[in-house]
């Protein structure tokens, strides 16, 4: 019972949190998504996969989310199994105890994944936080919905500071930024809010605050990107 409150209030903590400043665990705090986010920086462009301009992980996400929520029901614990953080947590617990027993499960499979096809030789190292984590699914949809009120925190787009260098879609790890028809295009339910759009946007046409939801040209003061369709 002590450990079904601590997760119920974990739970309820992160739920209020992305609600109101999105989802900030995903884009701050998640180590098992930074992790091949930085390897990935060691393997040269030419040889990495651009997932997210191939595949719109979108539907996949969400429909992994929906298989995530139904696993229980189905199948076990099968949806722990193939968790890249939980994985995470066993490889340094197991290491540290020379467990070897990973090898043997289908942490392998996840390892492969998250690690392997769409970690390291990955655009952005996030292939797996794109198309797999129910976590920054469940984030995302949270953060679309948070989004349209004006006292929550959000991306912010001021269109008339824009000159369409690109730097903040190449930048962008989960390919949530998109340059097309000679406009930038945002997808909100592929965001972590990891700011690094806004970190690399010289002229801050992108900026992470409070305000209205929308494009908007005429007064650019309060903007947020709007997901385009």
């Amino acid at each position: 019972m002590e450990m079904l409150s601590v997760g119920f209030i974990s739970l309820l903590l992160l739920v209020i949190a992305t609600f109101l400043l999105g989802p900030i665990f995903c884009g701050r705090f998640c180590a098992s998504g930074a992790l091949p986010e930085y390897l990935s920086k060691l393997v040269p462009n030419r040889f990495q996969i651009d997932w997210q301009k191939s595949v719109n992980p979108v539907p996949i996400r969400y429909g992994f989310f929906i298989g995530y929520l139904m696993s229980p029901f189905l199948a076990g614990s099968i949806a722990c199994a193939l968790c890249n953080y939980n994985l995470m947590e066993k490889l340094i617990v197991g290491g540290v105890q020379g467990d070897i027993g990973l090898l043997l499960s289908t942490a392998i499979i996840t390892a492969i994944l998250w690690l392997g096809i769409f970690g390291i030789m990955a655009k952005g190292g996030r292939g797996f936080c794109s198309y797999l984590c129910p976590v920054g699914a469940l984030q995302s949809a949270i953060h679309s919905l948070g989004s349209r009120i004006d006292f929550t925190y959000k991306l912010r787009f001021i269109k008339e500071k824009c000159i369409n260098c690109k730097q903040c879609v190449g930048q962008c790890p989960m390919g949530a930024l998109a340059h097309q028809d000679g406009a930038l295009s945002y997808q909100i339910y592929n965001c972590i809010t990891c700011h690094q759009c806004e970190t690399v946007c010289a002229q801050k046409a992108i900026s992470y605050g409070t305000g209205q939801r929308g494009w908007q040209t005429e007064s650019p003061k309060d903007v947020a990107l709007e997901s385009t369709k």
